[in-house]
């Protein structure tokens, strides 16, 4: 009686299955192939995107790794890059051109970047500071505005190199030794300031604070 029991309910369940296959078997198949058709366009964009940034890759390491960089080459070739390595490929450019005192050429590359939208906004930051550093188009109070911009963004990388220059120009062109060493005392109290520019804005105080009381 009991295997009969047993028999029936197999029956039941059998039937169950194939009126819910017969009603929805179409829709498991349809969701099964976009699953598979899914993971295999995300496996075959990642395989064409890692093999895409490999290839950018070696050819900005041919670019910029040369005894000798060409600016003018590298300039020309970072609209290929994606974003990210190329504006390293334009700061490469940069350097290279202050190293051949090109200081305007410097200039339009840092300028290419600062106004690049879609850059990376440290490299965008850096690229506002080394403008205001270099560029002798700005007045004294138009450059004191620049560093302003970057040294009151504590998060901006370049705030203490901001606030040394503040400093400096402060001291050396308006002569205002008492607001300059307020910037170095910024950067001496603050311990999240690397030792080193700590050390620097030391000895540019005591200097300074010879000439205050002078």
């Amino acid at each position: 009686m009991s295997d009969l029991l047993v028999e029936v309910d197999e029956a039941l369940k059998q039937d169950r299955m194939q009126k819910l296959w017969d009603q929805y078997g179409g829709f498991f198949l349809g969701f099964i192939a976009v699953i598979i058709l899914g993971t295999a366009s995300n496996a075959g964009y990642h395989s064409w995107q890692t093999s895409k940034n490999i290839k950018q890759t070696d050819i900005y390491l041919n670019t910029v790794n040369k005894e000798t960089v060409d600016y003018k080459s590298v300039v020309e070739t970072s609209p290929s890059f994606s974003a990210g390595l190329k504006e390293l490929a334009l700061l490469k450019a940069a350097g290279s051109a202050l190293d051949k005192n090109d200081t305007a050429a410097a200039l339009d590359i840092y300028t290419n970047i600062e106004s690049n939208a879609g850059a990376d906004t440290i490299l965008k930051q850096l690229a506002f500071y080394m403008n205001t550093n270099l560029s002798d188009t700005f007045k004294i109070n138009e450059k004191l505005a620049r560093l302003q911009t970057i040294y009151s963004d504590a998060q901006n990388p370049w705030h203490y190199h901001a606030r040394l220059d503040a400093a400096l120009i402060t001291a050396n062109k308006l002569s205002d030794y008492t607001a300059a060493r307020k910037h170095l005392s910024f950067i001496i109290n603050d311990d999240k300031a690397v030792q080193t520019i700590r050390q620097k804005a030391q000895s540019i105080d005591i200097l300074y604070g010879l000439k205050e009381k002078s």
